[in-house]
């Protein structure tokens, strides 16, 4: 890894010590363009440091608060080098002669040739104390600063993912996704039918441009039934209801997408149409279990997913749509959840009959299942272009 040059810095610091110094010359050195014949030590009464606390209230512009430190130091040193320069000059007085009355140190105080040294004192305190002032104060804005970017970054990678109203409760408590656990939640998966041979008459970039119109609608009514995005998977899209937060409703809103996701297929046909594509289907797969919740993979690149059998099944689940010509086979599991959750769910499980038990590959006994009754799979010999085996 290339470390960063402070080249830039020095420069930096050297310019700031080089406009102090022609800042503090000018601010002690008598003006040419007067006609007046006032000694020098008089420039050190009227008050022209103050031009020195403007110097340093522009440093907080640079949002460094090391510039704003170097800054004040900067201009103290150059301020007290001046000072001393014209406490050193052998017309100034110093002091006044001990024992001195009131009228007597009144007179030495308005001598034109007194340099004032308590004065020089407090100068440079307030310099240094406002800078450190000034220097804290850009350094909690800065810090400021970084958690709001960092909030608005994870919030715009938890938008990705999850629905706005999950998201709006994982900014106020983001360690939630870091806590493994295990919970019940509603599966689907979502696949375009015959995608493969689909993809084979298109370049490369109208093939990705189909895939990714394909996943935003699939995103678009994941979310709006307060759903999750798991992962994509070339055209295939996981989502979950119920997590990060398991809800009432969790079976049910998954049980609703999966009939949106129909709706929005023939609305997306209909827009392939017009462009002089072919129509295309897809399978949903449905399932309701105990899952383990959390982040998984290296500390570089960690994903929130979801594990656990219920995931076999519901893919298993989403390959049977072919073989039994339905666009949507669920599992009894999340049947009896959706009536669980809904006394009155017949308007929506009264679409689906009951298809028996079907055996699973890769699971021992098989599993009741359910089929969405009134539409099915676009057959092959309807358009052979694209259905096949996926």
């Amino acid at each position: 890894m290339r470390r960063k040059s402070s080249r830039p810095v020095i420069w930096t610091a050297a310019f700031i010590l080089i406009d102090a110094c022609l800042l503090t010359y000018v601010l002690v050195a008598p003006n040419p363009f007067s006609d007046s014949e006032w000694p020098i030590q008089v420039t050190l009464r009227f008050y022209n440091h103050l031009y020195l606390f403007l110097f340093l209230i522009f440093s907080g512009l640079s949002y460094s608060p090391v510039m704003v430190l170097w800054t004040g130091v900067a201009i103290s040193s150059t301020w007290s080098a001046a000072v001393f320069y014209i406490h050193s000059l052998p017309e100034s007085v110093t002091e006044f002669t001990a024992g001195a009355g009131t009228f007597e140190a009144l007179e030495g105080f308005l001598n034109p040739y007194f340099v004032n040294s308590v004065s020089w004192y407090n100068q440079v305190a307030l310099l240094l104390i406002g800078s450190m002032i000034i220097a804290a104060t850009v350094w909690r804005a800065r810090r400021l600063v970084r958690q709001q970017v960092a909030a608005e970054e994870a919030r715009g990678n938890l938008s990705r993912y999850f629905s706005p109203n999950v998201v709006e409760q994982l900014s106020a408590t983001p360690g939630d996704l870091d806590v493994a656990r295990s919970q019940n939640v509603a599966i689907l998966f979502v696949d375009v039918i015959g995608f493969t041979k689909m993809s084979e008459d298109l370049p490369p970039d109208r093939m990705i441009a189909q895939v990714r119109d394909f996943h935003g609608r699939m995103v678009e009514r994941v979310f709006e039934y307060g759903g999750t995005v798991d992962k994509f998977m070339g055209d295939c899209v996981m989502a979950t209801f119920g997590t990060p937060v398991s809800g009432p409703s969790d079976a049910t809103n998954a049980l609703r997408c999966s009939v949106a996701i129909l709706d929005e297929v023939r609305e997306w046909n209909t827009t392939r149409r017009a462009a002089g594509l072919n129509d295309v289907g897809v399978g949903v797969g449905l399932h309701y279990g105990e899952v383990v919740v959390g982040n998984v993979g290296a500390e570089r690149r960690l994903e929130f997913t979801v594990m656990g059998d219920p995931v076999n099944v519901t893919s298993r689940l989403e390959r049977l749509t072919r073989e039994h010509n339905t666009p949507i086979i669920a599992s009894d599991d999340l049947i009896e959840q959706v009536r669980r959750e809904q006394a009155a769910a017949s308007d929506l499980t009264g679409k689906f009959t009951e298809m028996g038990t079907l055996e699973i590959r890769g699971r021992s006994g098989g599993i009741r299942a359910w089929r969405f009754g009134p539409d099915t799979i676009v057959s092959e010999d309807e358009h052979p272009d694209v259905i096949s085996d996926g």
